[in-house]
């Protein structure tokens, strides 16, 4: 059985995780991520190197913003430990957040990995701590989700080296799930990750909700859902 990307072998997929195996929009979004944001903007190390004492709504809003649009760009710890953060109040902060209260079992989701599976190893690589992962795909994919156990699953806490969406992170990551990334798909929502990724030379899926043409994003493959992947992967089963 093989699986091709415009011509290039598949020997792997490695999936993110928030906001790629499932994601959120509206009410749904602000409930999950709302609080999350505000925790992470008013930390008191932020705070301090804001000069911000007792920030008042309108203030947390703009720390929001600036937080939220800088995160695009670096990702989510990196873009927190620019406004003053810590690494260890990241995870303590972001670890504090229950992804799986406002999940439900998807089984297109299920479908789609089960297919996968039957051709090649497939991995998660994400920046939320272990056990909040594991605690969303429980939710996400029920009993598939003892396949992540292990060396399936690498969290932000597992990691010796550095964090998403560090090269040093991808190479770790690379090294530990013992994969090629010439034959390696890497699936993530967030550009900075897809771009360091596509660095080591893997096969990179930007998924994102735009309407525009995929070549300006080369050399990552747009989509706008999962569902849009198998649309890309030539299966031969022979």
């Amino acid at each position: 059985m093989e699986i091709e990307v415009r011509g290039r072998k598949v020997r792997a997929v490695v999936f993110d995780l928030d906001e790629t195996l499932y994601r959120c929009s509206g009410e749904a979004e602000e409930k999950m991520w709302g609080d999350l944001r505000r925790k992470l903007v008013t930390a008191p190390e932020v705070l301090a190197k804001q000069g911000i004492v007792d920030p008042e709504e309108e203030t947390i809003k703009k720390l929001v913003e600036s937080y939220v649009e800088q995160a695009q760009e670096i990702g989510w710890k990196l873009s927190f430990l620019a406004m003053g953060g810590s690494e260890e109040s990241f995870f303590d902060i972001t670890s504090s957040l229950s992804t799986a209260d406002h999940l439900s079992y998807d089984p297109d989701l299920v479908e789609l990995l089960n297919l996968l599976m039957q051709h090649l190893p497939v991995h998660v690589f994400t920046g939320s701590v272990r056990e909040r992962a594991f605690e969303a795909l429980e939710v996400l994919i029920a009993d598939l989700s003892g396949q992540f156990q292990n060396n399936k699953l690498l969290a932000g806490d597992d990691m010796r080296q550095a964090t998403k969406p560090d090269l040093a992170a991808y190479q770790e990551m690379l090294d530990r799930f013992d994969l090629n990334p010439e034959t390696t798909i890497l699936v993530d929502d967030q550009l900075s990750e897809v771009e360091t990724a596509a660095s080591l030379g893997m096969i990179t899926f930007w998924i994102q909700e735009l309407n525009q043409g995929e070549n300006e994003f080369s050399p990552h493959i747009l989509i706008n859902s999962l569902a849009d992947l198998l649309d890309h992967l030539q299966i031969d089963d022979n």
